[in-house]
């Protein structure tokens, strides 16, 4: 039996629903529901009482509860088999073609990053620095718009994502491992 998410099936079915599938004669008067209890013998037009917004309740029962006890109660069968029962009349909702996933693309992200003499100015960062670093530049838009923007890679070189500062403090003279 597949696993029933009572919460969203009481979000799904209201107790409206609940009246009209288990074709009770109620009277509604303002924001309630009144009639006989079709388990309950002896019973009144009063009996069962239906508040939407609240739940119901079966003056002769002395039971109540949400859309799932009231099937469970008026066709006298257990809480997890009204369940079912009223997940079974639940019509499929039209599912969306899903759209293909929009993969990252540090390549291309990496080419839309400002690399100018004006755009790098402020950070005291030249072209020249930026294309020896890497991929560096300021990003026009995301998160990172107006950083500086620099990739993260792991152990082994492999990009994992990239990072924008807003404050640098560049050295006036950088080391790079190939100017040894």
């Amino acid at each position: 039996m597949p696993f029933i998410d009572f919460a969203l099936l009481k979000d799904s079915v209201s107790l409206e629903d609940g009246i009209r599938m288990l074709n009770l004669q109620m009277e509604q008067n303002n924001n309630q529901y009144r009639g006989e209890c079709p388990v309950c013998e002896g019973g009144d037009q009063r009996t069962l009482v239906i508040t939407p917004a609240k739940g119901w309740f079966c003056n002769k029962a002395k039971t109540g509860g949400d859309v799932i006890s009231l099937v469970a109660h008026v066709k006298q069968i257990s809480v997890k088999e009204s369940a079912q029962y009223l997940a079974g009349s639940l019509e499929p909702k039209e599912s969306k073609p899903e759209e293909p996933s929009k993969q990252f693309d540090p390549e291309k992200y990496a080419q839309g990053l400002g690399c100018s003499e004006e755009a790098l100015q402020p950070f005291g960062v030249t072209p020249e620095l930026c294309e020896k670093v890497g991929w560096m530049g300021i990003s026009s838009k995301g998160i990172n718009k107006g950083k500086l923007v620099f990739p993260l890679r792991g152990e082994f070189g492999e990009f994992i994502d990239f990072i924008g500062v807003e404050n640098v403090a560049v050295p006036k003279k950088w080391r790079l491992h190939d100017e040894r």
